[in-house]
């Protein structure tokens, strides 16, 4: 979906549209709050004065990784070893050559995939994965090839970007405790709060890549036509928007 133009780049994400309609975001509020409660009370739990707590993994990682896996349909004994595998391929890695982890976890995440499409066959559920698998089967909308990715960038882009997202922005609030405290005495300011810290330390550092169709003029540089353009979301730099 990410690198496709349109007509196919439209095929794909009217597919995966409805999954994401206010009316279908709005049901899970009730849920997502549950467990976003669920959560905080765990890590309370564990934390203290001198017990310090992970909150990327005991939160910020695993309230859209199971809100995610829920929509898509993701039964919940599995999501362990679905976690671990992406969190082994997403992690950063120095070189041009992924690790050997990095490696078996992309193909342990391909054969779950296509037997989660197997499944969906034989045990439609009320989830996107059986939309799509009914999809594919009825009209040849998609092919197993797109089911497959199209299901491994919801997952990634379901739960990362949010996971990075409340791990800057508590970093953000931390580094700047006067905007805590303005938002600890004024809730009302909070969606004002996310759009800021969306700008000021952007989850997604860059975009994925581009191809020029023609020659670009950009800046007093021409870039050449069918050249590869990577775009950098945080290329504006840092400053003093927030501390304002």
């Amino acid at each position: 979906m990410l690198v496709v133009d349109p007509p196919d780049h439209t095929r794909l994400r009217r597919l995966a549209t409805p999954a994401f309609s206010k009316r279908r975001v709005a049901a899970l509020e009730t849920r997502v709050r549950s467990l976003v409660e669920e959560l905080l009370d765990e890590l309370a739990a564990r934390g203290g004065p001198d017990r310090p707590v992970d909150l990327v993994a005991g939160y910020a990682f695993p309230l859209p990784f199971t809100v995610i896996c829920e929509l898509l349909g993701i039964p919940e004994p599995d999501r362990a070893d679905l976690g671990r595998w992406f969190r082994t391929l997403l992690a950063p890695y120095p070189g041009p050559e992924p690790p050997a982890a990095a490696v078996a976890a992309s193909a342990a995440l391909v054969e779950y995939l296509a037997a989660l499409l197997d499944r969906k066959r034989g045990a439609p559920g009320e989830d996107l994965v059986t939309d799509l698998v009914a999809a594919a089967d009825r009209d040849g909308a998609l092919t197993e090839q797109e089911m497959l990715s199209t299901i491994f960038q919801l997952v990634v882009a379901g739960h990362d970007t949010t996971t990075s997202l409340i791990g800057n922005g508590a970093v953000a609030l931390l580094t700047h405790p006067q905007q805590r405290d303005a938002l600890v005495a004024d809730p009302a300011l909070i969606p004002h709060a996310i759009e800021e810290i969306l700008r000021w330390d952007a989850p997604v550092p860059h975009s994925t890549f581009r191809y020029t169709t023609g020659d670009v003029a950009l800046g007093g540089i021409v870039i050449p036509a069918f050249a590869q353009v990577l775009i950098s979301l945080a290329g504006d730099s840092q400053d003093d928007y927030l501390s304002n």
